[in-house]
Parts: structure tokens; C-alpha cells; sequence
């Protein structure tokens, strides 16, 4: 039932109770002059016919939001959108495909779509995120000589002296967007070719996101370097560990480049049990107890590079992102083309100085 049909239930009730009586007053008068019981009774039936005709109208909005997430396909979505709106768009939830896990709640479809590469980004699975309506966020940061966190590192509980103050750190969601042309023949002949595209657009954006996000790990504030250019040692990473404060190391996770994960699994302090290892429990690797992850992303081991980074990556990193990624289908490109195109908007900044360390080769 559409909204026309709707407004012509509404227009007939009112007519019909208009045939029966003018004002509730009307009603109240005739009883107080006790008028006669059948027109009175006659009301009273027009009164309970308009009820039920309210009763029996639908809920049309939540039928409307039940249609929408019950879409399967990015094609489903596309016609429905065509039909609405006279292109093809689908908005998919940003959470809903960089989880591993279904979102319980989730506002929109998720068209089938996996966007498990987004999990290949580790940058992205540990910072801390943030859903933002516009271009910007602005988050309160405390710097100078003196905070809380590292007071009991530097002076063992002694109150230090020293300087402090709250700065602003802004941080902007830029547009990460991806795109592809494909003549008209493929469309009419490979089947499921915008689920395809979908997932191959989200593929290219997650990788785009993901070498952004190497970037801003490379600016971090504060760091170590290693003792040679020739590679990392067991006392570069102990020395990259211990350069964090206690109170961020209970939380802290190692990440470090390909190259460097390949380099550690060959160091080995005897008896010390602190060479990289398996945790069979939580499925992840160790380092001196701490967790290990791997970022594809991040520089090869060579002069002057970063090669990783240690610390509370929740307190250190923020990620702001709109809520929703975008995918369309353009039929008016290039003569014989379609195009594909796909954006996101993300963004990423250091809002505690003191949380992470990143670990650069000598130059």
C-alpha cells in the first residue's frame, strides 16, 4: 500500500463521518437533549467503522525498512534504486563489511558483500573508530612535559614538574574511492557481474585505506631506531617495547612490516622464551608475551624506513569514518562502457603521543 492509497482511506473516513454528524459537540448536544436512540445508535456505528478502518490500515513505514534489508545482491539493490530514484546506487554500512562477525542491528543490507579484505589492514582492526556525520572531528589532546600516564614511569610515583596543556587535534575523513570501466557486452553476458565489481571496488578501496593508514603510523610522534641498517635484532625490539610507558604496554600489540615478521622468526634468546611463537589459544603470534601482527602494507627493511610500531594502538590512533560506503552504476560513460564506482570516507590521526612508538631502520 503506497501513500496515494493511504491519503483516499483517510479522505473516505472522513467523508463518511462527515455524512453522520458535523462536531463531537453535535454528538454531546444531541445526547444532552436526548435525541432519538436510533440516530444516536447511528453515530455510534459510524464512530466504530472509522476505528476499524484505522485499526486495518498497515505499517507502511516498517514494512518499507523489512523490504530494504531483506535485498540479498548489489544488483537487487540497484533496481530497487532505479526504481526509486532513477539510478543505480546501494550505500552499504561501513561496519557492517569490515567486521568479520554480522552486525546485530545493522540499518542496512549488507548485499551479500564481505569486505574482508578491510581485516587485512591492521591499522584499521586496532585503532579505536569513530562514526562521524561530517567532513572533520576535532578531539581534545594533552601535551607538554607532564600527564598522568608516564608520571609513575619517569619519577616512580613522585609527582613530576613540568608543563601540560589540552591542543585539538582535527582530524579529516578523506574520500577514498575507487573505479572501473566495463564494456556493455560483459554486463550482458558474465553472470553476476556487479557483485563481482562490488567486491573488486571495496577490494581497492580497503587497500588504498589500509596504505593512508601505513602513513600515518609512519608519522607518529615519538620512536626508536634500530642499532644497524642491516636488519632488527632482539634488543631493537626490546629497546622499541620498553620505550612505551607500563601503563600502555598492558595492552600493547607489536606490528611490524613483512619483511621484519620474516626477520623475527629467526631470533631466539635461549631460555628466555622470548622469540616469536604461536598462541594456540588465542590463534595469534607472540613476541616477549606481547601480540604480533603483520602489516603487508608497511615498508621493506632499508635504510631510513619504518618497519613497525609498538604500543596501545586503541589509545593512540583514532579513526573516523561516515557510516556508510557508496556504490554505483553509471550507463552513461564512455560509448560501449558502463562504469563502477565505489567511495568511502575515512580519515585517521594520533590523539596520545605517549601510547605508540614505531621502530625505524637506521639510515
Amino acid at each position: 500500500m503506497d501513500k496515494d492509497q493511504v491519503k483516499e482511506i483517510l479522505e473516505s473516513i472522513k467523508a463518511s463521518a462527515d455524512e453522520k454528524f458535523e462536531t463531537k459537540a453535535e454528538v454531546e448536544t444531541k445526547i444532552e437533549t436526548k435525541a432519538d436512540k436510533a440516530e444516536l445508535e447511528a453515530v455510534k456505528e459510524a464512530i466504530e467503522a472509522v476505528t476499524a478502518k484505522f485499526d486495518s490500515i498497515p505499517a507502511i513505514v516498517n514494512k518499507n525498512e523489512e523490504r530494504s534489508l531483506e535485498l540479498k545482491s548489489v544488483n537487487e539493490a540497484f533496481v530497487k534504486s532505479f526504481e526509486e530514484k532513477g539510478e543505480y546506487s546501494a550505500d552499504i554500512e561501513v561496519k557492517a563489511i569490515t567486521q568479520t562477525a554480522p552486525v546485530t542491528g545493522s540499518v542496512k543490507p549488507v548485499l551479500g558483500l564481505s569486505g574482508d579484505l578491510f581485516a587485512a589492514n591492521p591499522v584499521r582492526m586496532l585503532a579505536r573508530k569513530i562514526d562521524i556525520t561530517g567532513s572533520t572531528v576535532t578531539l581534545p589532546r594533552k601535551t607538554g612535559s607532564y600527564n598522568a600516564a608516564v608520571a609513575n614511569a619517569t619519577n616512580k610515583g613522585t609527582k613530576a614538574s613540568g608543563d601540560s596543556a589540552v591542543a585539538e587535534v582535527v582530524i579529516t575523513a578523506r574520500t577514498v574511492n575507487a573505479a572501473q570501466d566495463v564494456t556493455t557486452e560483459s554486463q550482458e553476458d558474465i553472470v553476476g557481474l556487479d557483485q563481482f565489481y562490488a567486491e573488486d571496488i571495496l577490494a581497492e578501496i580497503a587497500a588504498k585505506e589500509a596504505m593512508e593508514h601505513v602513513v600515518a603510523v609512519e608519522a607518529i610522534t615519538n620512536g626508536v631506531t634500530t642499532a644497524a641498517n642491516t636488519g632488527v635484532t632482539f634488543a631493537d625490539l626490546n629497546t622499541l617495547i620498553h620505550s612505551v610507558p607500563v601503563q600502555y604496554r598492558q595492552n600493547g600489540v607489536l606490528m611490524l612490516s613483512t619483511d621484519a615478521m620474516a626477520a623475527i622468526r629467526e631470533l631466539d634468546e635461549a631460555g628466555t622464551g622470548s622469540k616469536l611463537i604461536f598462541d594456540p589459544i588465542e590463534a595469534v603470534d607472540r613476541f616477549m608475551g606481547f601480540r604480533v601482527v603483520e602489516n603487508g602494507y608497511m615498508a621493506d627493511m632499508a635504510a631510513g624506513n619504518v618497519i613497525g610500531a609498538f604500543g596501545n594502538w586503541g589509545r593512540g590512533l583514532v579513526l573516523a569514518n561516515r557510516k556508510t560506503a557508496t556504490l554505483t552504476r553509471s550507463n552513461v560513460t564512455k560509448l560501449g562502457h558502463i562504469s563502477y564506482y565505489g567511495e568511502m570516507r575515512s580519515g585517521i590521526g594520533e590523539v596520545d603521543t605517549n601510547a605508540l612508538r614505531k621502530l625505524t631502520v637506521k639510515a
